[in-house]
C-alpha cells in the first residue's frame, strides 16, 4: 500500500479515537465482567467477556498501525506485520461470530423464556466462545504462512516492499487470492449476519407485543438490537463487501477457485494416471472397508438410535454423529471403486466434486468426533462426580453440531468449483481423471492452506486426544480397586484411537506438511488417501470399547447368528443322513 497524506491522516484520526475510547472502556468492562463470572457466570456474561477479550487484543495491536501511519512506512521489525494482520483479521471475524452468539442468547430469552432459564448452562458459552476463536484464527492463520513463505515465491518477493506492511500482488496472484475472501465472506459474515437479523428482529417484534413489560428495559433491549446491526452494517459490511466486489469486478475469481480448493477440500492436486497396481491396492482397502465398515457401523447405527430414545447421553450423541459420518464416507466408496476398477472416471462429472467434498468432510469430522470422545473419557475419570453431575447431551450436540459445520466449511467450494471450471483457463482439467493438475505457482498458494487443515483439523486434535488418554490411562492404572474388564476395555480404547490418527489420519496430514516444506508434491501422496476410508473399519471398535449398549447388542446378534448357524448345519446334516439313508434303502430294495 503507497501512503498519502489524506491516507494517513485518516487512518491517524480513525484508529487514535478508537484507541482512546476504546481501550478505558474495554478495561472496565474487563474487570466487570471477571468480577460477574466469578460470583454468578450466566452465557451472556461469557460471550460478553470473550467479545470484550477480542476488542482488547486488536486495541493492543492498533498502535502498530497508528505508527506505520505515522511514518508513512513499516518501521517496525518485519516479523510483527503478519502478526498485527492475523491479531487484526482474527479478532474482527471473532468479533462478528461473538455478536451473533449474543444475538441467539438474547432471542432464546424472549422467545422460550422458561425452558430457556431452566436450561442455560455458561459451559454451552464458553465452548462457543472457545470454537468461534479457533475457526476465526484458523481461518487467518495463513497470514503467518504467506509471510514466512513469500521468499520461495519470486513473484511475490518481487512486488514485496519492505518499507509496507502490504503486498502488491498481481492479477494472477489475485485470481487466487480473491476466492478465499469470498470464502470468509459467507462464512464468517454473511451466515452470521442473517442469523443476527432474524434473531434480533423477532426480538423485537417479540418484546413490542409483550404489554406488561418495563418500558426502560424494552429500550434497552431494542437499543441493543440497534446498536448490534449498526455495527455490524457500519465496521463489517464494508470490508466484507468489498470482497464480493472484487469477485464480480474479476469474472475470473470465481473460475479460479478450482485453483485453489478444487481438490476435494484442497487434498488432492496432482493428476492421478491409473496403473494396474495402483488399480488394484484401491479396489482391496476400498472394498475391505466396505465390506466390514458397513454392517458394523450400522449395527452401531440401530444401536445408538435405540439409545438415545431411552436415555441419551454425551458420548452416545458423539458416537452417533461419528457412525452417521463412516456410513457417509462408506456410501460414496463405490464410487471410487468403479473408478479405479476402469482405470478412468466414466460417471457423471459433478459426481467427482461431490465424492471428495463428502469423503474429506467426513474424515475431518471424524479427527474431531474421536478427539471429543477422548476429551469425554477423561473428564468422566479425571472429575467422575463433578462430571456426572454436569453432563448434559446438549454439549455434545452443540459440539458435534459445530464440528460438521467447521469441516463443511473448509471443504465447501467443491460445488462452487464444479460450477465455474468451465470457464477457467488455468486449471488443467482431465474429464477421464477426477483430479487436477496445478502448476508451481498455484501450488505455492495451495499448499499453505494444506499446512492450515494439517494444523487445525489434526495436529491440535491429535495433541488434545493423547494429552486426554495419556491422563486417562495413568488415572486408570492408580485405581486399587478398579474391575479389571474395565481396565482392559480402557486400554483397548485408547489403542484403537491411537492407531486410527496414525494409521488412518496421519499420513494424509503428514504429506500437507511435507509438501508445505518441500514446496512440492511427493509422489507417495496419493496412496496416503487410502487408509483415511479405513478408518470407517476401525471406528466400530472405538464404539464396542466406550459403549456397553453396543457390547450387549453385538453379543446379541453373535448369539442369534451362532444358533442359526447350528440349526442351519443341523438341518442340513439331517437332510444328509436322510438321503444316504434313502440311498441305503433303494439299493437295498434293489437287490
Amino acid at each position: 500500500m503507497l501512503w498519502t497524506k489524506e491516507r494517513s491522516y485518516a487512518v491517524l484520526v480513525v484508529d487514535s479515537i478508537t484507541l482512546i475510547t476504546g481501550l478505558p472502556a474495554n478495561l472496565l468492562a474487563l474487570y466487570t465482567f471477571i468480577r460477574k463470572v466469578k460470583q454468578r457466570a450466566t452465557p451472556l456474561d461469557v460471550l460478553l467477556l470473550s467479545l470484550n477479550i477480542s476488542d482488547l487484543l486488536f486495541l493492543l495491536f492498533l498502535p502498530l498501525r497508528i505508527k506505520e501511519a505515522a511514518d508513512m512506512a513499516w518501521t517496525v521489525s518485519f516479523f510483527l506485520c503478519p502478526l498485527s494482520g492475523f491479531i487484526y483479521f482474527s479478532t474482527i471475524h471473532n468479533s462478528t461470530l461473538l455478536l451473533t452468539a449474543i444475538s441467539v442468547e438474547r432471542y432464546l430469552g424472549v422467545a422460550f423464556p422458561v425452558k430457556y432459564k431452566l436450561k442455560r448452562n455458561p459451559r454451552y458459552a464458553l465452548i462457543a466462545s472457545i470454537l468461534f476463536w479457533l475457526i476465526s484464527m484458523g481461518h487467518c492463520s495463513i497470514v503467518y504462512i504467506v509471510e514466512y513463505h513469500k521468499h520461495s515465491n519470486n513473484t511475490i518477493m518481487e512486488s514485496t516492499n519492505r518499507t509496507s506492511c502490504y503486498k502488491e500482488f498481481s492479477k494472477e496472484q489475485l485470481d487466487l487470492l480473491l476466492p478465499v475472501r469470498f470464502e470468509l465472506f459467507i462464512v464468517l459474515f454473511c451466515i452470521p449476519f442473517l442469523i443476527c437479523c432474524f434473531c434480533y428482529i423477532r426480538f423485537t417484534v417479540i418484546l413490542s407485543n409483550l404489554p406488561n413489560i418495563n418500558p426502560k428495559k424494552r429500550s434497552r433491549a431494542i437499543g441493543l438490537a440497534v446498536v448490534t446491526l449498526l455495527v455490524f452494517i457500519i465496521c463489517f459490511v464494508p470490508f466484507n463487501v468489498s470482497h464480493v466486489l472484487f469477485l464480480n469486478w474479476s469474472f475470473v475469481c470465481m473460475a479460479t477457485i478450482a485453483i485453489l480448493i478444487k481438490t476435494q477440500g484442497i487434498c488432492q492436486e496432482k493428476k492421478m494416471y491409473w496403473t494396474k497396481p495402483l488399480s488394484d491396492l484401491v479396489l482391496t482397502v476400498d472394498s475391505i472397508s466396505l465390506l466390514i465398515g458397513f454392517p458394523s457401523n450400522m449395527l452401531a447405527l440401530y444401536t445408538f438410535i435405540l439409545k438415545l430414545k431411552q436415555k441419551t447421553m454425551p458420548l452416545d450423541v458423539l458416537l452417533l454423529s461419528l457412525t452417521i459420518s463412516n456410513l457417509l464416507t462408506l456410501i460414496f466408496l463405490p464410487i471410487r471403486m468403479k473408478e479405479a476398477a476402469d482405470m478412468r472416471w466414466t460417471q457423471s462429472y459433478f459426481l467427482c466434486p461431490l465424492l471428495g467434498y463428502v469423503i474429506y468432510t467426513t474424515v475431518y469430522n471424524s479427527t474431531l468426533l474421536i478427539t471429543a470422545v477422548s476429551v469425554e473419557r477423561y473428564l468422566g475419570v479425571a472429575f467422575p462426580i463433578k462430571y456426572k453431575q454436569n453432563r448434559n447431551p446438549r454439549s455434545a450436540v452443540i459440539a458435534a453440531v459445530l464440528f460438521w459445520v467447521v469441516t463443511m466449511a473448509h471443504c465447501s467450494f467443491i460445488y462452487i468449483v464444479q460450477q465455474h471450471e468451465a470457464h477457467n483457463d488455468t486449471v488443467s482439467l482431465d474429464r477421464d481423471s477426477c483430479y487436477t493438475m496445478f502448476n508451481d505457482k498455484q501450488l505455492k498458494i495451495i499448499l499453505p492452506f494444506r499446512l492450515e487443515l494439517f494444523i487445525v483439523l489434526f495436529f491440535i486434535p491429535f495433541i488434545i486426544c493423547s494429552f486426554c488418554y495419556i491422563k486417562f490411562i495413568l488415572i486408570l492404572s492408580h485405581l486399587p480397586k478398579f474391575n479389571p474388564k474395565k481396565r482392559c476395555r480402557a486400554i483397548g480404547l485408547v489403542i484403537v484411537t491411537f492407531l486410527v490418527f496414525i494409521i488412518c489420519f496421519m499420513p494424509f496430514n503428514i504429506s500437507h506438511l511435507v509438501s508445505f516444506i518441500e514446496q512440492s508434491v511427493p509422489s507417495w501422496r496419493v496412496y496416503t488417501l487410502l487408509p483415511c476410508t479405513f478408518s470407517a473399519c476401525l471406528n466400530p471398535f472405538i464404539f464396542y470399547f466406550s459403549s456397553s449398549v453396543l457390547r450387549k447388542t453385538f453379543a446379541q446378534c453373535v448369539s442369534r447368528l451362532i444358533n442359526r448357524l447350528q440349526i442351519f448345519c443341523s438341518w442340513r446334516l439331517f437332510k444328509c443322513l436322510t438321503f444316504k439313508e434313502r440311498l441305503q434303502n433303494t439299493s437295498e430294495s434293489s437287490q
